[in-house]
């Protein structure tokens, strides 16, 4: 059993983790943002593993359970939370959407959707990242690859975030 898991609460997110190198093994995909918040609370007693759920900050459809809680870091359109006392995460991308979080690291980075068959239009792009196929389309997977290439500062720090939290599975 490994001692750290990752929950998404979608396939692009999780689509997301697989592109920036977490193991598939660790990752989980619960569906919604509710499921993800229940999912985290059933591995509360569960102190020898580390949880990490991976959201967008959707303001309507926020559980109660992630205001308890507390910012960590907020740089670059994400922030890390930790549960008090537990081993449990949340990052949330914030703007307020995956979608318009992953957009927006594309104009940083200068990547065009369009030279990858995908729209730069919000509504159209989550057309397709809602789909259950996501994860296999190859134009929304190089999509992110270049982004990850060019590395712009969001996917730097989340990078970075999950590294840190990586290594808890080699110490």
């Amino acid at each position: 059993m490994s001692r750290i898991q990752f929950f998404t609460e979608g396939k692009a997110d999780m689509t997301l983790l697989k592109i920036l190198e977490v193991p598939p093994k660790l990752i989980s995909d619960q569906g919604s943002n509710s499921s993800l918040a229940k999912a985290m609370q059933n591995q509360l007693n569960n102190y020898h593993k580390v949880i990490v759920g991976l959201t967008d900050k959707d303001k309507k459809n926020l559980p109660s359970y992630y205001s308890e809680f507390e910012t960590i870091k907020t740089p670059d359109k994400i922030t890390l939370k930790q549960k008090p006392n537990t081993n449990q995460y949340l990052i949330f991308l914030c703007c307020p959407a995956l979608e318009n979080w992953l957009l927006s690291a594309a104009e940083e980075a200068k990547i065009k959707p369009e030279d990858f068959n995908l729209k730069s239009d919000i509504k159209q792009f989550c057309r397709i990242t809602k789909k259950d196929n996501v994860s296999k389309n190859s134009d929304f997977l190089n999509f992110l690859r270049e982004i990850k290439k060019a590395n712009p500062q969001p996917f730097s720090f989340l990078t970075e975030i999950l590294d840190n939290l990586l290594k808890i599975l080699n110490s």
